[in-house]
């Protein structure tokens, strides 16, 4: 599987309350790093800064990588002017603001709709998938990756608060649009060993994903278990283990 060309990262770095936010997303650029995604009203975007331009400084700082930036504007103060340098020669005057769970959430459900993140799992021969950010339809994704049989969309968000209780649409059309946060499994129907990648998430965990091959199930933390279906079925909300 070819990986994933960009690194899409949002510009709120280290981890004490004060944290300096600019409201964007990274790409990386040539000798620079490209603003992908500007939040409207946000302090990048007060400051004049449009999507696709490229920054060359922070302050006095020569940014080239997107460490580099997260770097620099760590090193300023929420509330404190600082400088952003462009590719273009303009010279950009900008406020950080200290980064709040509001403002974050904000910034992720506008990323959401210019960017709509999604996950695709092959649950053929010997499996495979990918995690994707951009506009794709069923088809578009059976076509990237080859993907054969029928397709289900488990629907989520990548921008929730909490869990969501997951729901499935089956065989949806090729033309169908696959919305922020799904995940899309591609020949869940075929007959022989299928290969399920099961997401992790719980309260005490950041989650993580496992795979189990049909016949295997989930530990709920009640102690009780639960299969995934051909058909159907639901995420493990804490781990896997064999049937016992």
């Amino acid at each position: 599987m070819k990986p994933f060309l960009f690194l899409l990262v949002l510009l709120a770095v280290t981890p004490d309350a004060r944290q300096s936010f600019l409201a964007i997303s990274l790409d990386q650029g040539e000798d620079c790093v490209r603003a992908l995604l500007v939040l409207p009203d946000g302090p990048a975007a007060k400051a004049g800064l449009r999507e696709g331009e490229c920054v060359t400084h922070v302050g006095a700082k020569r940014v080239s990588r997107i460490e580099e930036m997260q770097d620099a504007v760590a090193a300023s103060r929420p509330g404190e002017a600082t400088t952003l340098s462009l590719v273009d020669g303009r010279t950009l005057t900008v406020v950080p603001v200290a980064r709040t769970a509001v403002l974050e959430h904000e910034m992720c459900r506008y990323r959401a709709k210019g960017r709509p993140r999604l996950s695709v799992t092959l649950l053929e021969g010997e499996g495979g998938g990918d995690t994707l950010d951009g506009h794709y339809s069923i088809g578009d994704l059976r076509k990237r990756f080859g993907a054969k049989g029928h397709a289900q969309i488990i629907l989520g968000s990548s921008c929730s608060d909490g869990s969501i209780e997951p729901r499935v649409e089956s065989q949806p059309s090729e033309d169908a649009r696959v919305p922020d946060g799904a995940t899309v499994r591609f020949g869940y129907d075929a007959p022989g060993p299928r290969h399920y990648i099961v997401s992790l998430w719980d309260g005490s965990s950041d989650g993580g994903s496992t795979r189990l091959d049909l016949g295997w199930s989930c530990r709920r933390r009640d102690g009780g278990t639960v299969a995934w279906l051909p058909d159907g079925g639901v995420p493990c909300p804490v781990l896997t283990v064999p049937d016992e």
